[in-house]
């Protein structure tokens, strides 16, 4: 099955540092074109302060936007970091799904989902131990319980018989 190709989902595949690095590549190529295409456009003294506003507006837009496509690129992130935030102890945790499009995210999800199910295993075993723990000590006192009752009854008993045979 072959992926296609079209402008909103040609990023889905690349990992969140590749998008980071696209991105900032993208916006300093754009700035480094534009920003002499600017000067050249507006050369000469007596344009010298709107050149410096338009290149500060210009500098403004480049952060700008490089603050909404990093915030982009890592939208998936902060949504897994809330679902693995809603993790609660002892409750049967929810698994993060792991059809998120970034290669490294879904990797995170996937190491996170592993880490659940070993946590409730380790939690599952432990409870096994301790009623295993209590069953033993159950059985210990209930020994106790017979033994020493029946013990004192034989001890009774014997001294009844020789309180009678000595009578």
């Amino acid at each position: 099955m072959r992926a296609s190709f079209s402008p909103r989902s040609w990023h889905r595949n690349l990992t969140t540092f590749q998008k980071v690095a696209v991105a900032n590549s993208a916006i300093i190529a754009v700035g480094a074109i534009s920003g002499p295409l600017v000067a050249l456009n507006f050369s000469g003294r007596s344009r010298l302060p709107f050149l410096l506003i338009l290149l500060a507006v210009g500098l403004l837009a480049i952060l700008v936007a490089n603050f909404l496509i990093l915030r982009l690129a890592f939208r998936p992130l902060r949504e897994l970091e809330s679902m693995m935030g809603s993790v609660q102890p002892d409750v049967h945790e929810p698994r993060v799904h792991s059809s998120y499009a970034d290669p490294d995210v879904r990797r995170i999800a996937s190491v996170f989902n592993s880490m659940l199910d070993r946590l409730e295993h380790e939690r599952h075993l432990s409870a096994e131990r301790v009623l295993q723990a209590q069953e033993r000590e159950r059985h210990r006192v209930a020994r106790e319980l017979h033994d020493q009752p029946g013990q004192a009854l034989t001890h009774e008993i014997l001294g009844l018989n020789l309180l009678l045979r000595g009578t």
